[in-house]
């Protein structure tokens, strides 16, 4: 099933402090006595509300933007929450979509999701050489443009001071705050140090812009990356999540 979750997959440091402090207490956990509403649609709890504040429904965040898109993409209707807690999850990080049936599906399982409600492959016309050029563009925006956005957010003094503190911290109390940044900080520099061990501004933004020119060169005149019709797979998603927050 969906829900069972490998728990222990992709935690973050957040929820790995906060599980060893409850690993200190005998806690009990009785049955709940709540039931939730019954769902005509499923719940992407995401974080939120979007750079433009208000209620703006696109995420900040660039991996819950990619599994809206990749929904919306997909004429499968849902509802949106922002939360803003990752500890919400099974797996320690948002987005998480829970479903009318009961299901929890975390991250890249929405995936799963989406493969049973559509009657048909999502990739079935593409062909494989276009496959090809896919996976070739989609390292692009999973490197380049992904190392120089969290480059930006995270290790720019003054965007994580002004922007990314509030965006991702706001809504914790301080000094709670100040701790849970630091710890998602040093891992976000941890997984830029895994890429490129030398962190490098010039070279990062310089590599950023040379992926945006390889974008823009295979779109030219075209309305969509790949094929006839809009985006249908997760790689296509993808660049256009990463393209979509450069801009905004």
């Amino acid at each position: 099933m969906a829900s069972e979750i490998d728990a222990t997959e992709h935690r973050n440091p957040i929820q790995e402090s906060f599980l060893r402090f409850l690993s200190r207490f005998p806690l009990r956990i009785n049955k709940s006595i709540y039931k939730n509403p019954d769902l005509d649609e499923p719940i992407l709890y995401i974080w939120g509300p979007g750079w433009g504040g208000g209620r703006q429904k696109a995420s900040f965040d660039q991996e819950c933007l990619l599994w809206q898109t990749y929904l919306l993409f997909n004429d499968i209707k849902f509802e949106v929450k922002n939360v803003n807690e990752p500890l919400i999850s099974p797996s320690g990080k948002l987005p998480l979509l829970y479903t009318p049936t009961g299901d929890i599906f975390a991250s890249d399982k929405i995936l799963e999701f989406i493969k049973q409600k559509k009657d048909e492959e999502t990739d079935a016309e593409t062909s494989t050489s276009e496959h090809q050029e896919e996976a070739a563009f989609i390292s692009l925006a999973n490197t380049k443009l992904r190392n120089a956005l969290l480059f930006y957010l995270w290790c720019e003094p003054s965007i994580y001071e002004q922007v990314t503190f509030h965006k991702y911290g706001g809504h914790y109390p301080k000094p709670l705050d100040t701790i849970l940044m630091y710890k998602a900080k040093k891992a976000v520099i941890g997984d830029l140090l895994a890429r490129k061990p030398i962190l490098n501004t010039n070279e990062i933004y310089e590599e950023a812009a040379d992926a945006l020119k390889a974008f823009s060169d295979m779109l030219k005149d075209n309305k969509y990356f790949f094929g006839s019709r809009a985006a249908r797979t997760r790689q296509q998603v993808s660049e256009f999540g990463e393209l979509y927050k450069k801009y905004i």
